[in-house]
């Protein structure tokens, strides 16, 4: 499925603003003591039928900062890039997948390392001809989820990886033409991130995956 910004129709998740915290004390922090960024939720409909109970979310924190232009600073987002296989335990230290228990709006609280602009995710099929773009090997970089991510370097996976699911593939720039504070979010390149598939069986607060980035 293709991933479309700022609809108002099938929104599955939001990316910057606050996190949707039930317990504010559930809020992930850096080595510093300092809330981490909340970077996007996906909430329970991200999944078809009733995968996913509607109580919980899956929130993705970043340990980084924002600058004087309300950009994540780039040298921080190197420490959650995912080049070669064995990166990702070095990014799970500076990025966080959570299953969470939901609010029903976000916390009024900001991290006192800045927060993104608010942009919805709403999701729609392939069209008759991304299905064909879609069927090779390397997927295409379209922000989509569900599908084969395009790699920028090596491809890459989590071990055991039959425990781990690709499911979402943002481009950055797809976000940087709405705001331009994700202008290098992703250091002109794209994120992934793979959910542990027995994430049902886990209670919050419980790390569900791995989010990374590539970059050319």
């Amino acid at each position: 499925m293709i991933i479309e910004f700022n609809k108002t129709e099938n929104i599955f998740g939001v990316m910057g603003g606050n996190p949707y915290l039930k317990n504010l004390s559930d809020w992930p922090l850096n080595e510093h003591g300092k809330r981490m960024i909340h970077f996007c939720t996906a909430f329970s409909n991200i999944f078809g039928g009733n995968q996913f109970d509607d109580k919980y979310c899956i929130s993705i924190f970043l340990d980084n900062e924002t600058n004087e232009r309300g950009q994540l600073k780039r040298g921080f987002s190197t420490r959650y890039a995912i080049q070669e296989n064995n990166s990702f335990a070095t990014s799970k230290k500076y990025a966080k997948a959570l299953l969470l228990e939901k609010s029903e709006t976000p916390v009024s609280v900001i991290s006192e390392n800045g927060v993104l602009p608010v942009i919805t995710m709403s999701k729609r099929h392939f069209t008759n001809e991304e299905v064909m773009q879609e069927s090779n090997e390397e997927g295409t970089d379209k922000s989509k989820l569900f599908s084969v991510p395009h790699f920028l370097q090596d491809n890459v996976h989590p071990q055991p990886a039959m425990k781990y699911q690709p499911i979402i593939q943002l481009n950055e720039y797809d976000l940087a033409k709405l705001h331009k504070e994700y202008e290098g979010v992703f250091l002109e390149g794209l994120a992934y991130f793979w959910i542990d598939q027995n994430y049902r069986k886990y209670a919050p607060i419980r790390e569900v995956g791995y989010f990374g980035i590539q970059y050319l």
